[in-house]
């Protein structure tokens, strides 16, 4: 038990500077929730966007799909067979949390939540709307920046980390 939580401690020291600027943003992103309400936050989100973003965002979402996490992780175990390990693990750790949220929340996606606005909501045209899973928590976000703290854990150059996180 002392190994780990000496190798726990090791982790945190690693990745420190980014989980208090984290806990930061969390902490502003908790209280702005208290007073914007869920509808204005999603369409206010919604009208953000534009012809490049619908034409580049469908493929940048495919980067934390399933797929995506299974092509990284073996890609990985190739070339760098302990990262490999580590986010493949990653991975599968987070899907559980990530599912068993789904189960427990069961909120519904907004094509659904926002049945009866449907008319006030843009589509990106082109792009299949799924109504077949629960939506909170998101599995390509957690999907996402699984494979983004994993790659700062292991990247030398904290500037790179902030690349990620900030793509993520």
């Amino acid at each position: 038990m002392n190994g780990f939580l000496q190798r726990l401690r090791e982790v945190y020291q690693r990745l420190k500077w980014l989980l208090w600027p984290f806990a930061g943003v969390l902490f502003c992103l908790l209280a702005l929730r208290l007073v914007v309400s869920r509808s204005d936050a999603y369409f206010f989100i919604n009208r953000l966007h534009t012809p490049a973003g619908d034409f580049l965002f469908p493929y940048i979402t495919e980067l934390g799909s399933a797929s995506a996490a299974v092509l990284i992780s073996l890609s990985l175990l190739i070339f760098r067979k302990r990262m490999g390990v580590t986010m493949a693990t990653a991975y599968l750790f987070t899907a559980a949390i990530s599912f068993s949220l789904k189960a427990m929340v069961g909120f519904p996606r907004p094509y659904r939540y926002f049945a009866s606005r449907l008319h006030d909501i843009y589509f990106v045209p082109g792009v299949t709307i799924l109504d077949n899973f629960r939506s909170f928590p998101s599995g390509h976000s957690v999907c996402v920046f699984t494979a983004a703290t994993v790659l700062c854990y292991y990247t030398k150059n904290k500037y790179w980390s902030l690349l990620y996180l900030i793509l993520a």
